[in-house]
């Protein structure tokens, strides 16, 4: 069945909108030409007459109700499609018609007066030229989009479909070349075609067994084939057309609470729809002297729907830029509802339109009114419009300006992330991104739109993904990778320095990254990392705020615990002592023991060897590391100087730093040996402590951010204190085989 049915349509195909365009351009023709020109219209469904366009003698009245027109009775004209009316009649004869006028038959003799002007008019304002905007929507998506998929099909044939329908119901009132059975069988053939599309609108909701599919359009096709031979009832049709209208509304809503990602494109569907129907039923209840000015404004407004549905399918599919469209559909919208004020403001003042004078005061006040609207009201109507339906928070003009004021007053991360997240990546349509952070040998992920965890890059993927940084890739070039879904690859660097990767994919409407739009990308990106330097920067400056007071609280705690547990503890013996009337000898040792824990103290606020130089004050490190821990591993000092020395506030944080590596290796390490090394000079210090103890778990960061992340406060304050002073501090480490910690600083700056 399926191939039978694809044989079939490659065999229509390049005839298919040739033959749509036909059939409207004939019943085009039915209506304004074939159709007799009887002088009044009456309402197909209650017979009322609705509009009169040449008075007669003996004349009709609006509000009558034909009951027989010439030989033929309106019940049986109702039940035979087939019947025509006013057949052979010429201009200027008379016909009887039986009209009922306040509930008693009337006969009227009506003179047939053939063309009018009035009534020609009133024929253009029907709805026949609805259906050129459904064909011409058919045939773009017929030649222009792609793929040829049941997505592409469906679309087609529900424009085509509509577009029958529209036409031969502006005609099936006189049955002129069988419309009123075309227009049947159309609608039966539309029910499952618009059942279809709004199931797959903008993507199905879930596989559906084509059997079922089939055996609705094979239904379909019954009935359509059953109109012809009256085996159908004679208004069933209506209950198809409420079917198919009750059906899409249905699945639209499916789709609009249980699919929100699919909201975006389903909403100008809603909007165009409310809109277009809004404005006919406020314009039907006025009562406007001629039908132009609401011609003009079904006109102008119901090409809305058929945009709206092909926007909502093909958005990702049209070549033409979705920002260009939203402009379009944004001024329909704002033209209609402005030519909808103006019908009002007709309808209103109408009473009042009695003479010249009052008419062209009306017509130069509303057109400075219409004016003064256009140019004060469109601005912010299509601000609003962006923003509250189509989600464009930034204008695209104002997104540098606005990122850059923006990033430079906020300092977390966060705030960052809500600024690309909700207002920029949404103003420039892009609905699926990544931000990497890159440091030292590990990735780091900032955000992840729309994207699953197993679809984002790896460190060992970084030489690929930068291979092609900064040029647009096609959806089919990276299939195969996971991160094939970025469209495009932006780095992030400063000063050369790589910081990280920005990943953009999803892009509407098409997916497609133009020229212009990548150089304002990648302005964004150069701001990101501009933004994310300064927000690691104020992170690691508050973490080292809250180190260095950690460090100095921990310092004062033990500096209180010496004096109260070493300190006054000896004090109070030695004054037990003078209340016991102690020999000198016992006072002297006490005093002795005093002064001890005090210098002892002291020493360990600054070292005084550091007096004779950063050389002596390592030397003698071993020996302050036994004297202050009981369970000290054999700790050996092997180093060589020039004689040089140093800054002494450079002298006492890299002391600091080899204190700080020993009382680490001792607490953390479990090492048996520590060894520190280097060699000291006029124009380098190097110098390394190495021990063998159980050290840090593979794959651990061991840069400044890393530590600070995992509040490794200890070995971040030597990594500060040796950057303070323009040197280096390396951590090399491996989980089992000890660490070795390198300390380096060079005359020049260059460590």
């Amino acid at each position: 069945m399926t191939k039978y049915f694809q044989r079939l349509w490659l065999t229509l195909e390049p005839f298919l909108g040739l033959l749509v365009f036909v059939i409207l351009v004939a019943y085009t023709i039915a209506l304004l030409v074939q159709t007799p020109y009887s002088g009044f219209h009456w309402d197909s469904s209650d017979k009322e007459v609705r509009a009169i366009y040449v008075p007669s003698a003996a004349t009709l009245e609006v509000g009558d109700r034909v009951a027989k027109i010439g030989p033929i009775n309106m019940t049986d004209y109702d039940a035979d499609l087939r019947m025509t009316l006013f057949d052979n009649v010429k201009i200027g004869e008379f016909v009887p018609i039986i009209v009922m006028r306040g509930g008693q038959p009337i006969t009227v003799n009506w003179k047939f007066p053939g063309y009018s002007s009035d009534e020609f008019w009133g024929r253009m304002s029907n709805q026949w030229w609805l259906a050129y905007p459904f064909w011409i929507a058919g045939i773009l998506g017929l030649w222009f989009l792609r793929p040829k998929d049941s997505g592409w099909r469906l679309f087609i044939l529900f424009n085509f479909l509509t577009a029958i329908w529209l036409i031969a119901s502006s005609v099936s009132r006189s049955h002129t070349w069988y419309s009123a059975i075309t227009l049947r069988s159309t609608i039966w053939l539309y029910v499952p075609v618009s059942w279809h599309l709004h199931w797959e609108l903008p993507r199905p909701l879930r596989q559906f067994p084509k059997g079922v599919w089939w055996a609705l359009y094979a239904v379909a096709a019954l009935l359509a084939v059953a109109e012809w031979f009256r085996m159908v009832p004679i208004n069933a049709y209506t209950f198809g057309l409420l079917s198919a209208f009750a059906g899409s509304a249905l699945l639209f809503t499916i789709h609009f609470i249980f699919r929100r990602d699919e909201r975006r494109n389903l909403f100008p569907i809603f909007v165009a729809v409310l809109f277009v129907f809004g404005i006919l039923i406020v314009t039907s209840s006025m009562y406007i002297a001629t039908p132009a000015p609401t011609f003009l404004l079904m006109l102008l407004t119901m090409p809305l729907l058929p945009i709206a549905y092909f926007w909502a399918v093909y958005r990702r599919r049209f070549s033409t830029r979705e920002l260009r469209s939203n402009d379009v559909f944004i001024t329909f919208i704002f033209l209609g509802a402005l030519g909808a004020f103006v019908l009002f403001a007709l309808s209103f003042l109408k009473p009042y339109l009695d003479s010249s004078g009052v008419n062209i005061v009306v017509a130069v006040g509303l057109s400075l009114l219409v004016a003064l609207i256009v140019i004060t009201g469109f601005a912010p109507f299509k601000r609003f419009i962006e923003r509250r339906v189509l989600g464009i928070t930034l204008p695209k003009q104002e997104l540098i300006e606005s990122f850059s004021a923006r990033i430079t007053t906020g300092f977390e991360l966060k705030t960052l992330v809500a600024l690309l997240t909700d207002e920029i990546l949404p103003s420039l349509l892009i609905r699926q991104s990544a931000l990497i952070e890159i440091n030292g040998g590990t990735m780091t992920v900032i955000y992840a739109q729309n994207v699953d965890a197993q679809q984002l890059p790896r460190y060992s993927d970084l030489p690929v993904l930068l291979e092609g940084a900064g040029r647009y890739h096609p959806s089919t070039e990276n299939r195969s990778l996971p991160f094939g879904w970025a469209h495009l690859v932006l780095p992030l660097s400063v000063e050369q320095k790589p910081m990280g990767v920005w990943l953009l994919g999803r892009h509407d409407p098409d997916d497609y990254y133009s020229l212009q739009e990548i150089k304002v990308l990648q302005s964004l990106a150069h701001q990101t990392a501009m933004a994310l330097t300064n927000i690691t920067q104020a992170e690691q400056l508050r973490a080292m705020y809250r180190a260095n007071s950690a460090r100095e609280e921990q310092d004062r705690l033990n500096l209180a615990h010496e004096l109260h547990d070493d300190v006054l503890n000896e004090v109070a013996l030695t004054f037990s002592a003078l209340l016991r009337d102690a020999s000198p000898e016992a006072l002297s040792e006490g005093s002795n023991q005093v002064t001890r824990r005090i210098r002892h103290i002291i020493k360990g606020l600054r070292p005084p060897i550091l007096d004779q130089g950063l050389y002596y004050a390592l030397t003698a490190l071993p020996t302050d590391m036994e004297e202050r821990h009981t369970d000290c591993p054999e700790i050996v000092a092997e180093l060589s100087t020039d004689g040089a020395h140093y800054d002494p506030a450079m002298e006492l944080d890299f002391y600091r730093i080899a204190q700080q590596a020993c009382e680490n290796a001792i607490y953390h390490a479990q090492p048996t040996l520590i060894r520190i090394g280097g060699e000291l000079t006029h124009d380098k210090i190097l110098v390394t402590i190495e021990d063998n103890g159980v050290g840090f778990p593979a794959g651990e960061s061991l840069d400044l951010s890393g530590l600070l992340a995992k509040a490794h406060y200890g070995v971040a304050s030597m990594i500060e204190r040796a950057e303070t002073h323009q040197g280096s501090l390396k951590i090399d480490s491996m989980a089992g085989k000890g660490t070795m910690i390198t300390l380096k600083w060079a005359h020049n700056g260059m460590s």
